[in-house]
């Protein structure tokens, strides 16, 4: 052999053996999956997406893509800013629904959305899709052409607001000639929405179904969110995500806020049994 040859035959065995390690981690970066998180509305059942993002984060489960519904969208929009379950928690602890609930002149509802907003200002105070860190959508449904209406651009406390929009207790928000409800009129668990914005694998936290009263309600609110969680469950609805947690949220009204540590408790226990599942289904991804 030449050294010509030689020279070029070592720079060539070279090459190879330095460029392969780098071959091999593009590879692995490349199968990485976006992940989808789709939290459903379910009023103060919504606490227990708190403990469900407790749980990704422990186990390194990095959340690309949020949706959220209702209750869903209140806690989706702090994780979809960057907080982390700990710093949403915190907002829990200062929090209770007359900081939501701001009476109206009765017109539609009973109480101004503005209180809704307010909130979500407090919070997010940019109020704007465009600087959230995960991408985020949100379902709100148009009272007058019966119609779903996502947002993934535009204020956040709007958008928030008016999926949380219980019809008859919340005035509907009034946007774009629209007048826009809760989300879970029509859509109480957005996963689909998660993969149209590009999810590769879904999460989803269903508050549609594990769950039974105990005693009668007691107030007006207690009524009005009791009914519509009896009507969530009765719609059959056909889910499509890789993993579904259902937090067992039986004896907590949906319009009890005191009791919220019990039921991020149960967001804990319903996510930490899917966790394998949920692992699996990441490590799997890309492989033929």
């Amino acid at each position: 052999m030449t050294p010509t040859k030689k020279t070029l035959l070592f720079f060539l065995i070279t090459f190879l053996l330095f460029s392969w390690p780098g071959l091999l981690i593009a590879q692995e970066e490349a199968k990485k999956p976006v992940i989808g998180l789709a939290l459903s509305g379910g009023a103060s059942w919504g606490f227990s997406h708190i403990g469900v993002i407790e749980v990704l984060e422990k186990h390194g489960i990095e959340v690309d893509i949020i949706t959220g519904t209702s209750a869903g969208s209140i806690v989706g929009s702090l994780y979809a800013n960057g907080m982390t379950a700990k710093e949403i928690r915190k907002v829990a602890d200062n929090i209770s629904y007359w900081d939501f609930l701001i009476p109206a002149i009765p017109d539609l509802g009973f109480f101004s959305p503005r209180g809704i907003m307010n909130q979500v200002k407090k919070y997010i105070p940019h109020d704007d899709f465009s600087q959230l860190e995960k991408k985020f959508g949100i379902v709100a449904v148009d009272l007058i052409e019966g119609e779903i209406f996502i947002f993934k651009e535009g204020s956040v406390s709007t958008a928030v607001a008016a999926s949380s929009a219980q019809p008859i207790i919340f005035n509907p928000v009034r946007y774009e000639g629209m007048l826009l409800v809760d989300g879970g009129v029509l859509m109480n668990l957005p996963d689909d929405l998660a993969w149209e914005l590009g999810a590769d694998i879904v999460i989803a936290v269903s508050l549609n179904e594990n769950f039974s009263f105990h005693g009668a309600p007691d107030s007006y609110i207690d009524v009005a969110v009791r009914t519509y969680n009896l009507m969530q469950r009765g719609r059959i609805m056909e889910v499509n995500a890789d993993v579904v947690i259902t937090p067992n949220v039986t004896g907590f009204s949906g319009a009890q806020m005191g009791s919220y540590d019990l039921i991020i408790e149960q967001g804990r226990k319903a996510a930490e049994e899917k966790i394998p599942e949920i692992l699996k289904i990441i490590e799997n991804y890309g492989k033929l």
